[in-house]
């Protein structure tokens, strides 16, 4: 199964990459806590906009953050071209050195064919995103809303693809915790991994933009069911399975 960064597309303004991760003090957090409660109890309609953002802490990499998708490529970018450059030096240092070995008289009394010299740049092979899953979970209850099918295939992870590992963390449960009080209009994600959905939100107020890797849609019936193992697709193409 092709990694998640593997199925980009090419994207080149992506700004600047590999930026630290930034906490905001104790003090300054509670006072911002205390200001989004407020604009919560006074707000007739509140909707969730999400992105990588919420899901570092459960394992899975943004793009431009220390451990970002858009950052571990612009390294093994970086690291090819150094690698390039450093390949064609040392080509023209063999050269130079070999010219000079050579006398005046040698040079003029005989023609020399200059030898060509070829450097093999060795690629940086294509490593996959490897981050510690962080278990964060905030309570063991299951909400009903979830629709979850588990009978096509178990959940399996060598520890390659943090997507399939991952669990809500806690924004996604507090997100959910207004879903359940309901407070919660609707809850929109440019994320792929389906950690709304199985936080407890319902599908029918979730709207993610970007698709996601554990969503089938039944082309014949319109039925929506949430897998537990990756589809293989984020753009509905056909997988071959049929709903039952």
């Amino acid at each position: 199964m092709a990694s998640y960064a593997a199925r980009l597309s090419p994207y080149d303004a992506r700004g600047k990459t590999g930026a630290p991760e930034l906490t905001d003090p104790t003090v300054k957090a509670l006072a911002e806590c205390k200001r989004l409660a407020g604009l919560l109890a006074s707000a007739k309609k509140v909707v969730a906009f999400t992105g990588a953002g919420i899901s570092t802490s459960a394992g899975i990499p943004d793009f431009r953050g220390p451990k970002g998708v858009w950052t571990i490529e612009d390294k093994k970018k970086k690291g090819n071209a150094q690698k390039r450059k450093g390949g064609k030096r040392e080509g023209v240092s063999k050269k130079k050195k070999r010219d000079g070995d050579c006398s005046e008289s040698q040079q003029g009394d005989s023609p020399i064919v200059e030898p060509t010299y070829t450097t093999k740049v060795e690629r940086v092979s294509e490593e996959e995103v490897k981050v510690d899953v962080q278990h964060e979970v905030e309570s063991g209850e299951k909400h009903a809303e979830t629709i979850v099918d588990s009978t096509a295939g178990p959940l399996t992870s060598k520890g390659e693809d943090s997507f399939l590992s991952a669990m809500p963390t806690f924004t996604h449960h507090f997100i959910a915790h207004l879903y359940s009080r309901g407070c919660l209009s609707a809850c929109i994600s440019q994320n792929v991994d389906g950690l709304h959905l199985r936080s407890g939100i319902h599908m029918g107020i979730v709207f993610e933009l970007h698709g996601n890797l554990f969503l089938e849609v039944c082309k014949s019936c319109g039925k929506r069911i949430l897998r537990d193992f990756d589809v293989g697709t984020i753009s509905f193409a056909e997988t071959g399975r049929k709903c039952e």
